[in-house]
Parts: C-alpha cells; structure tokens; sequence
C-alpha cells in the first residue's frame, strides 16, 4: 500500500510540473526522476522501516513544494489577467446599454 501511496504522489508531481515555469520545473523534474527511482527500487530488495519512512517524507515534501510553485504559477497569472483588465479601461455592456 504505502508503494502506491508513494506512487500517487509522484504521479501528481509528474502532472502539476507542466503549470510549472521553466526554470522551476528542470529542478523539480530532476528531484522527481531520482525519488522515481528511489521508490522503484524499494520493490527490488529489503528497505527497513527508516529508509522507507525517509523516501516518504522527500517524495511528499517534493509534491508540497511542486504544489506551492504550481499556486504561484496560477497567481501570478490572475495578476497578470487583473492588471491587463484594468489597463483595458472599461468595456461596453453586453445588453448594449
């Protein structure tokens, strides 16, 4: 069970890093392929409890790190609309008004 749990978070890394900008996301993608490994080779031979409590812990500070820049993402974008709204200066109604 904790193989899929670990699985899922990095599944959802893996879908969050194309929202992420460029920059950020060779980083992320980088620590990504290392705990994918990690992880796989749990599945290989006898990991004691602290090793797989310690890949746990990095696989989930990975996804709150990659969630935290993919909201930072996804802000910074609202801004970017909200600015560009308000640089338009008002629009007509749509009831023609």
């Amino acid at each position: 069970m904790a193989d899929s749990l670990l699985d899922e978070a990095l599944s959802a890394c893996r879908d969050v890093l194309d929202e992420i900008d460029e920059s950020g996301r060779s980083s992320f993608s980088a620590r990504l392929g290392i705990l994918e490994r990690a992880v796989w080779s749990l599945t290989l031979g006898c990991a004691t409890q602290e090793q797989v409590l310690a890949l746990a812990q990095l696989v989930l500070m990975l996804r709150d790190e990659v969630l935290s820049a993919q909201a930072a993402a996804v802000r910074g974008t609202l801004r970017q609309w909200g600015s560009e709204s308000r640089s338009a200066g008002p629009t007509e109604s749509m009831c023609g008004t």
